[in-house]
């Protein structure tokens, strides 16, 4: 039986953070479609996971620095790259 994974998008500040999150997620998210930005070092970030979202966000929320990566990720349909602010 197949799972079915839900597209996510995200922003980071630098493919080092993308990296650092892949290592984290164990390799269950090998399959990301990282594009990069001609002029800014920020990458966006495609991928299809059947983790929760909120286990993603536990990830991203025990890594350094990657604080972009949160606040930015979202469903693929609702992305928009605007970061959520938390307080």
């Amino acid at each position: 039986m197949e799972t079915t994974k839900a597209k996510y998008k995200f922003r980071a500040e630098c493919i080092k953070d993308v990296l650092a999150f892949r290592k984290e997620a164990f390799g269950k998210h090998k399959n990301l479609t990282v594009n990069f930005d001609d002029e800014l070092p920020d990458v966006t970030v495609t991928m299809a996971s059947s983790e929760d979202p909120k286990h993603i966000e536990d990830i991203m929320a025990g890594l350094e620095n990657c604080h972009v990566m949160l606040e930015t990720l979202n469903t693929e349909a609702n992305y928009t790259g605007e970061r959520k602010r938390t307080l």
